[in-house]
C-alpha cells in the first residue's frame, strides 16, 4: 500500500475555556472506546509495527472496540446508547440529503449536532469559550482543503487513493481563527469516515486522538474492498471536551482517484472477473458511481462504457 503525508505548519492560537455543568453519563464508555480507537489504529497503520496495513486484524480490532462501546452505553442506560445511534443515524442521513457535500452538507451536520447535544441534555451555551468557533459548529478541515488547493484542486476536495493511507492533521484553521489543540477544554477527537454503498450510507469510525494538548493527528486507511460504489468519502472529526461531551466537528470531502488500469473496477490494481461482478452489483444497486456516462440514469450506455473500459 502506498503512504501518502501531507505536512500542515500553521501558527499557533491562544483561546479562554469555560465550564459547564452538564455531563454525558456515557463520558466514560466514550474515553475508552477513542482509546481503544487510536490503539487499533497505531497498531494497524504505523509502518514500524509488525502488523501495519493489515485489514482484517484491523477491522477485527475496531470491530471489537465498538462491540464494547455498545456493552458500556448498555449499561448506563438505553437512552444513552439510543442517543449514539440516533445521532450516527443523522449524520448518515446528512450525507444521503447533500451526496455533493457544500454549503447543505456543512448545515445538515451543524444541526446533527445540535440536536445530538440536546438529547443528551446538554446546554445550548458555548462550554468552551470558543467564541469564534461556537457550540454545536461545524467546519471544514482546513488542512486537508488547503492541501487540496495547493495541489492545483481548487474546489478544495483532497484526492486519496484506494489501498492506501491518508496522515494528517485536523482542528486547525489556516486563518487562525481557531487551533482547538490549544484548547483547554478540548481533550479528545474522533475520526469517522462517511461513503456511499449500495447498501446505503456508512458511518466507519476508523482512528482516534486522546491527547490533542500536542495537536490533533489522523491516519484514514482507505480499503479498496469498502469503497467500490463510491468515488467520494467525507472525513468527519468529532470533538469531545474533558467529560466525554460532543463540542465541535470539522469535515473534509474527499476524492477517490481512479485506477490507472481500465476496468478495474473495485480499484485492487488488477484488471480481472472479479472487476465485472463489483461493477455489475454497483450498478443494479443504482450508485452514483456506476453512472458512467453521467447522464443522470442506469441504462445500457453505461454497461456498454464499462464493456468498453474491459476490452481495451
Amino acid at each position: 500500500m502506498m503512504r501518502t503525508s501531507p505536512l500542515f505548519l500553521i501558527t499557533l492560537s491562544g483561546c479562554v475555556a469555560a465550564a459547564s455543568t452538564a455531563m454525558d453519563p456515557a463520558a466514560d464508555c466514550r474515553a475508552d472506546f477513542l482509546a481503544s480507537m487510536e490503539a487499533c489504529n497505531d497498531t494497524f497503520n504505523d509502518p514500524d509495527v509488525p502488523g501495519y496495513q493489515n485489514q482484517a486484524a484491523f477491522e477485527t480490532c475496531t470491530n471489537g472496540a465498538n462491540a464494547h462501546l455498545t456493552a458500556c452505553l448498555a449499561s448506563k442506560g438505553g437512552n444513552t446508547s439510543e442517543h449514539w445511534d440516533e445521532f450516527i443515524d443523522d449524520i448518515k442521513g446528512c450525507l444521503e440529503d447533500w451526496p455533493d457535500g457544500g454549503v447543505g452538507l456543512e448545515a445538515s451536520l451543524r444541526g446533527m449536532l445540535r440536536i445530538y447535544r440536546h438529547r443528551l441534555g446538554l446546554p445550548p451555551e458555548d462550554p468552551c469559550g470558543l467564541t469564534r468557533v461556537g457550540t454545536a459548529r461545524v467546519a471544514p478541515m482546513d488542512t486537508l482543503r488547503s492541501a487540496a488547493i495547493d495541489l492545483g484542486h481548487a474546489d478544495g476536495v483532497y484526492p486519496v487513493e484506494a489501498q492506501s493511507t491518508l496522515s494528517f492533521q485536523a482542528g486547525i484553521s489556516s486563518t487562525n481563527s481557531y487551533n482547538l489543540a490549544a484548547r483547554p477544554c478540548i481533550r479528545g477527537a474522533e475520526l469517522i469516515a462517511l461513503y456511499q454503498t449500495r447498501q446505503g450510507v456508512q458511518a466507519v469510525p476508523l482512528d482516534a486522538d486522546t491527547d490533542v494538548s500536542d495537536g490533533v493527528f489522523f491516519d484514514l486507511p482507505v480499503f479498496a474492498n469498502r469503497v467500490i460504489d463510491t468515488n467520494k468519502i467525507v472525513a468527519l472529526a468529532v470533538y469531545y471536551d474533558d467529560q466525554g461531551r460532543p463540542v465541535f466537528m470539522e469535515y473534509a470531502p474527499l476524492s477517490i482517484t481512479p485506477s490507472p488500469i481500465r476496468g478495474d473496477w473495485n480499484r485492487d490494481a488488477v484488471q480481472n472477473s472479479q472487476d465485472i461482478v463489483d461493477f455489475l452489483q454497483s450498478y443494479a444497486g443504482q450508485v452514483e458511481r456506476a453512472d458512467l456516462n453521467q447522464d443522470g440514469t442506469h441504462d445500457a450506455g453505461d454497461l456498454q462504457e464499462f464493456v468498453d473500459q474491459i476490452d481495451r
